[in-house]
């Protein structure tokens, strides 16, 4: 709650706070909604597939700023080591428990269409995550006409919380 209160003092009246994250994004919340908690549900491939949920931000009008303290663990990822996160965006002041989660019991308004954040561990990971860093990027969605979807590095300013009906990317 405290990173919360410091992330919204910071978009709202520009004053900073220390901060302990590994990694942070700020993006731009194109919603209908003017505001609200923003949260990182990283998805893992499997039958069925799981949602683990890391990371926590705040949207104000039309910005949002999340942050992770801690890298993802191991049951957030995948087999070769690639975990993809959605941000979604729910009420102001919604939270969820770190770890694993039904998403489909959230409350969303808005999430990432065609932008996530990435984390890779080490060299591991699917083809299309080779040219990605280790640890932390953003990246943006490649929609082929057939077949799984892909991602690309992008910057994170590019990443964006739309409104809700959106297309998902399906990269697994």
């Amino acid at each position: 709650m405290l990173r919360a209160l410091a992330t919204a003092c910071a978009l709202v009246a520009g004053c900073t706070q220390p901060t302990d994250a590994v990694f942070e994004v700020d993006g731009y919340n194109n919603t209908v909604v003017g505001g609200g908690s923003v949260l990182a549900l990283w998805t893992v491939p499997g039958s069925p597939a799981r949602t683990y949920k890391l990371g926590d931000g705040v949207a104000v009008d039309n910005l949002f700023t999340i942050a992770w303290e801690a890298d993802p663990p191991l049951e957030a990822l995948s087999p070769e080591g690639l975990g993809v996160a959605t941000l979604v965006l729910l009420p102001p002041r919604a939270t969820v428990p770190d770890g694993p989660t039904d998403p489909n019991k959230l409350v969303v308004y808005g999430q990432t269409f065609d932008s996530a954040v990435i984390y890779k561990v080490g060299t591991g990971g699917l083809p299309w995550a080779a040219d990605l860093p280790p640890r932390f990027s953003c990246a943006r969605c490649v929609r082929n006409g057939s077949g799984l979807a892909t991602y690309e590095l992008a910057p994170c300013v590019n990443v964006v919380l739309e409104d809700v009906g959106g297309d998902p990317c399906a990269w697994y």
